[in-house]
Parts: structure tokens; sequence; C-alpha cells
């Protein structure tokens, strides 16, 4: 069971769950009618990098500092624009 014993299956659980996907769909519905996100972009895919990122910071000293660095990462990505100064 996950932290307090509450397991994934309870109902507590189960309506968190939906609450958090419910609003993270109006964003990203909005963000991708707005033109800021690519359209393959999918609620649960942004769910799951969030959670990567949970998991790869929880045990750091600065774990949101570190959690901020990795979701700049995610969302600019790796690759360095053309004209970008550094870029070979």
């Amino acid at each position: 069971m996950p932290h307090g014993g509450t397991s994934k299956d309870s109902a507590l659980f189960s309506d968190c769950r939906g609450r958090i996907r419910d609003a993270a769909d109006g964003l990203l519905l909005r963000a991708k009618e707005a033109g800021q996100v690519r359209p393959d972009v999918e609620v649960g895919d942004l769910l799951r990098l969030a959670h990567a990122v949970i998991a790869a910071t929880d045990r750091l000293p600065d774990q949101a500092g570190e959690a901020d660095r990795l979701i700049d990462i995610v969302l600019g990505g790796v690759w360095l624009p053309p004209e970008q100064p550094g870029r070979r």
C-alpha cells in the first residue's frame, strides 16, 4: 500500500486521480487550442513525465530546484535551436 495505508483501489485515491486527470485535461485542451502544445501530447504523457521527475528527485537535497531544472529540460527540449551559440 502507498503512503498512509491508502490503496490504489480506494475511493479517495480514485477520486483524487480523477480530479487531477480532469484538471490536467482541461489545461491541456486550452493549451492545444492556443497552439502552445503539440497536438499528439496526451494528458497521460504529462502525468507520466511528472511522476518521472518526482521519482528522479525524491531523495535529492534540493528536490524542488532539481525538479524545476528537469521540467525546464523536458519543456524546452534537449537540442539547442540551430541559431543558438554553442551548437555544433
